[in-house]
């Protein structure tokens, strides 16, 4: 084996090595990420961020019902009312006093 091929495999491990422990973003910069997105009508961009704020078992119970807000706002504003929907039903059927559950009653 040629000494360039050693340094390529040994490059392609490193990166795999470091993609695969990469620190995952802390929720705080999903949501930071996700609202510049979802005002730049970047909408793909914004759903994966609010999506990964909710998965994150390390977000506080108080952050999720603005994440399903802004969700479910991102929703509607690429038309797909169907899943919009959906998330709005969830914002309210678990966080029904937040502020953002009044701000959708009546609209699903």
């Amino acid at each position: 084996m040629t000494m360039s091929k050693v340094i390529m495999i040994a490059a392609v491990a490193v990166f795999v090595v470091g993609c695969a422990t990469a620190p995952q973003l802390p929720p705080q910069e999903h949501w930071a990420i996700g609202s510049e997105a979802y005002y730049a009508k970047q909408y793909k961009k914004a759903i994966y961020h609010f999506q990964s704020i909710l998965k994150d078992s390390s977000t506080r119970e108080g952050m999720k019902p603005g994440t399903l807000y802004f969700l479910g706002e991102t929703y509607s504003k690429m038309g797909k009312e169907k899943k919009a929907q959906k998330v709005f039903k969830e914002l309210i059927r678990n966080y029904s006093n937040s502020s953002y559950a009044r701000l959708v009653y009546g609209r699903q």
